[in-house]
Protein backbone atom coordinates (compact mmCIF):
# COMPACT_ATOMS: atom_id res chain seq x y z
CA UNK A 1 0.00 0.00 0.00
CA UNK A 2 2.83 2.27 0.50
CA UNK A 3 4.05 1.77 -2.94
CA UNK A 4 1.28 2.60 -4.35
CA UNK A 5 0.66 5.68 -2.18
CA UNK A 6 4.47 6.47 -3.21
CA UNK A 7 3.59 5.62 -7.01
CA UNK A 8 0.47 7.90 -6.68
CA UNK A 9 2.52 11.01 -5.41
CA UNK A 10 5.07 10.54 -7.36
CA UNK A 11 2.74 10.45 -11.11
CA UNK A 12 0.56 13.38 -9.35
CA UNK A 13 4.14 15.53 -9.17
CA UNK A 14 5.41 14.47 -12.42
CA UNK A 15 1.82 15.30 -14.44
CA UNK A 16 1.08 18.09 -12.66
CA UNK A 17 4.95 19.78 -13.86
CA UNK A 18 3.85 18.69 -17.50
CA UNK A 19 0.76 20.77 -16.91
CA UNK A 20 2.40 23.93 -15.89
CA UNK A 21 4.88 23.30 -18.70
CA UNK A 22 2.19 22.93 -21.48
CA UNK A 23 0.32 25.45 -19.67
CA UNK A 24 2.90 28.09 -20.04
CA UNK A 25 4.29 27.08 -23.74
CA UNK A 26 0.22 27.36 -24.51
CA UNK A 27 -0.05 31.02 -22.54
CA UNK A 28 3.37 32.31 -24.39
CA UNK A 29 1.83 30.93 -28.25
CA UNK A 30 -1.48 32.07 -27.43
CA UNK A 31 -0.62 35.81 -26.63
CA UNK A 32 2.10 36.45 -28.10
CA UNK A 33 2.69 33.75 -31.13
CA UNK A 34 6.08 32.59 -30.40
CA UNK A 35 7.15 29.42 -30.05
CA UNK A 36 9.42 29.64 -26.84
CA UNK A 37 12.32 26.69 -27.86
CA UNK A 38 13.98 27.78 -24.49
CA UNK A 39 10.93 27.11 -22.09
CA UNK A 40 12.42 24.10 -20.73
CA UNK A 41 15.71 25.72 -20.07
CA UNK A 42 13.66 28.07 -17.77
CA UNK A 43 12.19 25.43 -15.72
CA UNK A 44 15.63 24.36 -15.57
CA UNK A 45 17.32 27.56 -14.32
CA UNK A 46 14.72 28.05 -11.79
CA UNK A 47 15.39 24.68 -10.34
CA UNK A 48 18.96 25.59 -10.13
CA UNK A 49 18.17 28.59 -8.34
CA UNK A 50 15.69 26.95 -6.27
CA UNK A 51 18.88 24.54 -5.21
CA UNK A 52 21.55 26.86 -4.94
CA UNK A 53 19.89 28.99 -2.36
CA UNK A 54 18.49 26.48 -0.43
CA UNK A 55 21.39 24.27 -0.18
CA UNK A 56 24.10 26.21 -1.07
CA UNK A 57 23.20 29.88 0.87
CA UNK A 58 20.59 27.77 3.39
CA UNK A 59 17.41 29.56 2.95
CA UNK A 60 13.94 28.69 3.90
CA UNK A 61 12.37 26.65 1.12
CA UNK A 62 9.40 29.50 1.05
CA UNK A 63 11.82 32.59 0.77
CA UNK A 64 13.52 30.40 -2.06
CA UNK A 65 10.50 29.60 -3.66
CA UNK A 66 9.50 33.57 -3.84
CA UNK A 67 12.94 34.76 -4.92
CA UNK A 68 12.81 31.62 -7.65
CA UNK A 69 9.79 33.37 -9.19
CA UNK A 70 10.45 37.19 -8.54
CA UNK A 71 13.95 36.18 -10.45
CA UNK A 72 12.29 34.69 -13.18
CA UNK A 73 9.95 36.71 -13.43
CA UNK A 74 12.41 40.14 -14.02
CA UNK A 75 14.48 37.56 -16.09
CA UNK A 76 11.31 36.56 -18.64
CA UNK A 77 10.76 40.57 -18.62
CA UNK A 78 14.05 41.40 -19.81
CA UNK A 79 14.62 38.55 -22.93
CA UNK A 80 11.30 40.07 -23.85
CA UNK A 81 12.65 43.48 -23.90
CA UNK A 82 16.07 43.44 -24.64
CA UNK A 83 15.89 40.31 -27.13
CA UNK A 84 12.15 39.25 -28.20
CA UNK A 85 11.57 43.02 -28.95
CA UNK A 86 14.02 43.27 -31.78
CA UNK A 87 12.97 40.34 -33.36
CA UNK A 88 9.02 41.13 -32.81
CA UNK A 89 6.49 41.24 -36.17
CA UNK A 90 9.57 39.93 -38.52
CA UNK A 91 7.79 36.92 -38.88
CA UNK A 92 8.43 33.34 -37.40
CA UNK A 93 11.71 32.26 -38.24
CA UNK A 94 13.80 35.32 -36.49
CA UNK A 95 11.21 34.23 -33.37
CA UNK A 96 12.43 30.76 -33.72
CA UNK A 97 16.25 31.10 -34.36
CA UNK A 98 16.34 33.50 -31.60
CA UNK A 99 14.85 31.09 -29.10
CA UNK A 100 17.04 27.70 -30.21
CA UNK A 101 19.95 30.00 -29.23
CA UNK A 102 18.76 31.13 -26.45
CA UNK A 103 18.18 27.58 -25.37
CA UNK A 104 21.36 26.84 -26.50
CA UNK A 105 22.83 29.62 -24.23
CA UNK A 106 20.94 28.73 -21.31
CA UNK A 107 21.62 25.14 -21.20
CA UNK A 108 25.46 25.70 -22.03
CA UNK A 109 25.79 28.64 -19.36
CA UNK A 110 24.01 26.16 -16.68
CA UNK A 111 26.54 23.31 -17.32
CA UNK A 112 29.39 25.88 -16.88
CA UNK A 113 28.35 27.63 -13.88
CA UNK A 114 26.84 24.39 -11.95
CA UNK A 115 30.16 22.72 -12.70
CA UNK A 116 28.36 19.80 -14.27
CA UNK A 117 29.12 17.20 -16.88
CA UNK A 118 27.68 13.76 -17.84
CA UNK A 119 30.58 11.23 -16.76
CA UNK A 120 30.46 7.80 -18.13
CA UNK A 121 32.44 5.30 -15.44
CA UNK A 122 32.20 1.84 -14.75
CA UNK A 123 31.26 0.08 -11.50
CA UNK A 124 31.90 -3.13 -10.99
CA UNK A 125 28.75 -3.77 -8.97
CA UNK A 126 26.32 -2.04 -11.42
CA UNK A 127 28.07 -1.86 -15.03
CA UNK A 128 28.44 1.43 -16.27
CA UNK A 129 26.28 4.46 -14.93
CA UNK A 130 26.06 7.73 -15.54
CA UNK A 131 26.46 10.83 -12.72
CA UNK A 132 26.92 14.22 -12.60
CA UNK A 133 30.68 15.59 -12.39
CA UNK A 134 33.11 16.24 -10.45
CA UNK A 135 31.53 15.01 -7.26
CA UNK A 136 32.85 14.78 -3.76
CA UNK A 137 34.78 11.63 -2.86
CA UNK A 138 32.45 10.72 -0.59
CA UNK A 139 29.18 11.14 -3.15
CA UNK A 140 29.10 7.63 -5.02
CA UNK A 141 27.78 7.62 -8.30
CA UNK A 142 24.26 7.81 -8.83
CA UNK A 143 22.84 4.63 -11.23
Amino acid sequence: MDLFLQLLANGLVIGTFYALSALGLTLVFGLMRVVNFAHGELYVVGGLLGWALTDLVGLNFFLTLALVIVSLAVGGYLIDRLLMGRVRGQGEEPTILLTIGLSIFITNTALQTSRCSLALSSSRSRGWCWWPSPLPSSSPPIC
